[in-house]
């Protein structure tokens, strides 16, 4: 998109870990990791819960997460800033993930967030902290 953020996704024993540094540079400013394609019978079972489980560890800073319902219009985000020195199981409620435009903007939704539709979920690092940065995430449930 125009930026120059680097980032590396690798698999450090049963962790994948999310890496790089975040640049402003060349209206830059995010850097991002997006699942494959959620299985629908894995999308069905997460319906079923209360909210989105995420075991991970970072480096204090927060985590935009977006779900991805497969509507034109845009998907859901929740911030969620994981531990620095241990992982921990996190949930985030659906209650939680806002409506947002495809740009993260605020926008309307006619209907609330169906976890059974979600197609997939992106992780992004949004805060505008020119500095290295590093995630690590052991399940998404």
């Amino acid at each position: 998109m125009g930026g120059v953020s680097s980032g590396e996704l690798t698999w450090v024993d049963d962790a994948m870990v999310f890496t790089g540094v975040l640049s402003l540079d060349n209206n830059g400013g995010f850097a991002s990791v997006r699942s494959p394609l959620v299985d629908s019978s894995v999308a069905a079972r997460w319906a079923e819960r209360s909210g989105l489980m995420l075991e991970m560890r970072g480096d204090g800073r927060s985590w935009a997460v977006e779900v991805i319902d497969g509507g034109a219009s845009g998907g859901w985000v929740a911030t969620v800033t994981p531990p620095v020195d241990e992982f921990a199981l996190l949930e985030i409620p659906w209650r939680d993930f806002t409506p947002v435009t495809r740009f993260h903007d605020p926008r309307r939704a006619d209907e609330p967030l169906d976890p059974s539709r979600i197609t997939l979920i992106a992780l992004y690092l949004i805060d505008g902290v020119e500095e290295p940065f590093r995630l690590e995430m052991k399940s998404l449930s």
